[in-house]
């Protein structure tokens, strides 16, 4: 699949028009592939504030559902955040190894890579929506959360 039918495909599974796709195409860049061709950025660049957003937005989820206490919070938080976790949900949820760009000899099944581009793809999300976390929460998190956090609590 070429890249703009990967952009475009992927934007109608998250319900989510990026105003500068650009933003989008490096999240799901691989860092070894954005480091291969020298002109193009990766998804490191974004799976940092992709990383802080979304556990902004665990924490308030975990606060909105009435767990009060710091430690409730950091435990419950840590389970849904853990990098196993994130990439369980980028593949099971949004499919992402069908849209990242990689080099061939890169496992994105068994390694943690796609953890980072699913943060990425947040932190994109984040910066194209003028720094909208509620667009993060109700584009992604929201299509997550109810289904993992209750398996952990089973």
């Amino acid at each position: 699949m070429k890249e703009e039918e990967k952009l475009t495909e992927f934007q109608k599974l998250i319900d989510y028009k990026f105003n500068n796709e650009a933003l989008l195409a490096q999240a799901l860049y691989t860092a070894k592939y954005g480091n291969f061709n020298n002109q193009r950025k990766h998804c490191k660049e974004f799976s940092t504030i992709g990383d802080i957003v979304l556990k902004l937005i665990l924490a308030l989820k975990e606060y909105d559902d009435g767990i009060r206490t710091p430690e409730g919070i950091t435990v419950s938080k840590q389970m849904l955040e853990s990098n196993e976790t994130f990439k369980k949900i980028a593949l099971t949820e949004f499919s992402l190894d069908k849209y990242v760009t990689s080099m061939n000899d890169e496992d994105l099944v068994e390694s943690i890579i796609l953890a980072d581009i699913f943060e990425a793809i947040a932190g994109a999300m984040f910066l194209d929506s003028n720094r909208d976390y509620l667009t993060v929460q109700e584009k992604i998190v929201n299509k997550f959360y109810d289904k993992y956090k209750s398996e952990f609590y089973k």
